[in-house]
This record gives structure tokens, sequence and C-alpha cells, in this order.
């Protein structure tokens, strides 16, 4: 977006408010599973302590996200981590050549790598978190066994692709 500093703490609490409310759609269908791409601590744990250290956000917007996010929060049961090597991801989305990308640096995607591994570090003792390398093409076997397992009813139509960066996905 343009102007950061100026739209990072709007952009950043819509998103949050947007996880809000799929992970309070979630709660309301107690026998659906839903799959969310990140969880709202992770967004606040990651992309929030980005953006205070680029300058798009304030030290006390992050607070104020963070506190928000917390309080409002709903645990999911699982977190799987989808980890890709910031070469191979980097790889991957040059592939892909899609415009929203371009601006996308490796160094950013070095960060964000560093970062991921900072909040799993933090967060795996105090939430169920599985950490799934997806590096290679096999990757994707190891994701559907793995929801299979954990009792996803998954469809043969139903497609999974590789994310395009270390990410969360809740389940």
């Amino acid at each position: 977006y343009d102007e950061p500093p100026k739209h990072g703490f709007k952009t950043q609490m819509a998103i949050l408010l947007s996880r809000h409310h799929a992970n309070q759609r979630a709660a309301e269908s107690p026998d659906r599973i839903f799959v969310h791409e990140r969880t709202m601590i992770a967004d606040v744990h990651i992309f929030g302590k980005l953006g205070v250290s680029q300058g798009s956000l304030t030290q006390t917007e992050y607070d104020i996200m963070r506190d928000w996010a917390h309080a409002v929060n709903r645990e999911p049961d699982v977190t799987v981590f989808l980890d890709v090597d910031p070469k191979v991801c980097f790889d991957r989305m040059r592939n892909r050549g899609r415009s929203e990308e371009d601006g996308v640096s490796s160094e950013l995607l070095h960060q964000l790598h560093d970062m991921h591994h900072q909040w799993y570090n933090d967060f795996d003792k105090l939430a169920r978190i599985v950490r799934i390398q997806n590096n290679d093409e096999d990757a994707i076997e190891e994701i559907v066994a793995f929801l299979r397992n954990a009792g996803v009813p998954l469809r043969k139509s139903r497609s999974i692709s590789h994310a395009p960066t270390t990410r969360t996905a809740t389940v």
C-alpha cells in the first residue's frame, strides 16, 4: 500500500478484524473444519513487528494491535507451519510471475523466514504447532497425510498448493 506510515495501522487492524470475523464463523460452526492462512497471533508477532522495524507502525500502534489480538483471539486446534527456504520461495514467486509479487525482495523473504522461526520457537510450547518442510514437491503428500490423520475430510477434487512463503495454516 502507498504511504505505509499513514496506512500501516489501519491496514493491519483491517486484516486482524477480518481474521477475527473468520474465527467467529468457525466458532459458530463447531462441526465444520476451517483452514485459515495465518493466525491472528502470528500476524501480530510477525507482520506487526515487521511494521515497527520498517516504520509503517509505531510502537504504540503495535501495542494496541497486540493487546486487541490477544483479547479476542480464539486459539486454533492446530497450526501447520509450512517451512520454506527463502530462496525456494523467491524462485517460486518468480516462476509464478504475479505482478503483485514483483516488489518482494529476497531480503524481505529472509527476514520473514527468520521472524516465522522466532514465532515458532516462542509459541511452539503454548500451542499445537506442527512444522512441515515445504521445499520440495513431496511435502504436499506429508501435508495431506497430516490433515487426514487429524481427521480433516479431504475430497479427491480438493487441491492443496504450495504456500508462496513460510506460512501457518490453522485447522
